[in-house]
């Protein structure tokens, strides 16, 4: 259709507003045009409210005209997001959706968009920098910007986002990193004569071969596998605890020059953090969890005393020990609390009867009258 034929089929139309708005909208959907869709689709609603095509400047609605209008052009922006979403306009797609709240909607559209070389950026900057979608947006993230700006991305977002998202995340970054690793050292393996088992892991392939990683250098960026080691105690599965023992095994063989230096109680990187993810694993949790409490005693008095205390009940709770962090909590946690102020945290870590009385307890021997009646009614009224 020429520019002269759409200035004539609209003017044909234009007397009646139903049959002109119609023309419009159809018009702007072809030419995807989402914007003027918009706006032609707030007009129709005006107008099937019996409102004036276009807001007089200083409109005052009755309530209920207002509800209906406002309710109206809600539909109107979900209906454009979608389209934009359906035309690969991922931004524009959310801008129309954000206002309404309807993050729900924009999630499962953007999850359903295909990724493209034009619109990945978009992708990643709505899924993941704005939360949309992060565990969908991610892995497009780490496939297009690499490993290093991963790394960067979950330091500078992860804390942001909910507690069921962030294990997720550190477990799509670890499998990437250790599928690379692991990529890497069979490709040097067969480059060195040697076969390798379609079965065989990364830690298999480590003790098969006692010449990898100390003969031939790394397989990849140091500074990288120390970062992913750290940020895989944020998994929750067995089988990414099982893929960070490997890294960390693998780690341990690096040259000096690579064994970058780590916060206590992680001094040692790669023995610590083994230590970290066997206690997870849990085949000798004895032996284990008692690497942590040493650490905590040889702390003592050191800036670093009550981040080794954390991690080491983070580790009796993770293990299914939630009666030892209560009692690490109030015999070695509570002298650093400040002024006697004591974290709302402290009633995550009881869960039971018993343990919110040994809660309860502990604020009555410190005279603290608020925590004590809060830790007494969760005491009271807990269902465990």
């Amino acid at each position: 259709m020429t520019e002269q034929e759409i200035y004539q089929r609209f003017l044909a139309k234009s007397d009646d507003v139903d049959s002109a708005t119609v023309f419009l909208d159809k018009h702007f959907r072809e030419s995807k045009d989402f914007h003027r869709v918009f706006e032609v689709l707030k007009m129709r609603a005006r107008w099937e409210l019996g409102l004036p095509l276009l807001p007089p400047r200083g409109e005052k609605l009755p309530q209920t005209t207002q509800a209906a209008l406002e309710e109206a052009l809600v539909g109107v922006c979900r209906e454009v997001g979608e389209l934009c979403f359906a035309a690969g306009k991922v931004a524009d797609g959310w801008a129309f959706l954000q206002p309404v709240g309807d993050e729900e909607m924009a999630r499962r559209l953007l999850c359903e968009t295909v990724v493209t070389p034009e619109n990945a950026a978009t992708l990643i900057d709505v899924g993941f920098y704005q939360a949309v979608a992060p565990t969908h947006a991610y892995p497009i993230l780490i496939r297009e910007l690499g490993t290093c700006d991963a790394i960067t991305a979950y330091d500078s977002m992860a804390m942001q986002f909910d507690p069921q998202t962030i294990p997720e995340l550190a477990s799509q970054l670890l499998t990437h990193f250790h599928a690379e690793l692991m990529s890497n050292v069979v490709a040097g393996v067969i480059a060195a004569g040697h076969s390798v088992d379609d079965e065989a892991s990364l830690g298999d392939l480590l003790s098969q071969h006692a010449w990898l990683v100390v003969e031939g250098g790394h397989h990849l960026d140091a500074s990288h596998l120390a970062s992913v080691v750290r940020i895989a105690r944020q998994t929750d599965e067995e089988s990414d605890h099982r893929m960070a023992l490997d890294l960390c095994r693998y780690g341990q063989r690096l040259p000096a020059d690579y064994q970058f230096e780590s916060n206590p109680p992680f001094a040692e990187l790669y023995v610590d953090h083994q230590k970290f993810f066997e206690v997870l694993i849990g085949d000798d949790y004895p032996r284990d969890i008692a690497h942590f409490e040493k650490k905590i005693e040889a702390l003592r008095g050191d800036y670093h005393e009550p981040l080794a205390i954390e991690v080491f009940m983070d580790l009796q709770i993770r293990s299914g020990h939630r009666d030892d962090a209560v009692k690490t909590m109030t015999e070695q946690m509570w002298r650093f609390f400040e002024n006697g102020e004591v974290p709302s945290t402290v009633f995550e870590v009881a869960q039971t009867r018993e343990q919110h009385r040994v809660l309860a307890e502990k604020f009555r021997s410190e005279n603290d009258f608020a925590g004590y009646a809060m830790a007494k009614l969760c005491e009271n009224h807990c269902t465990k």
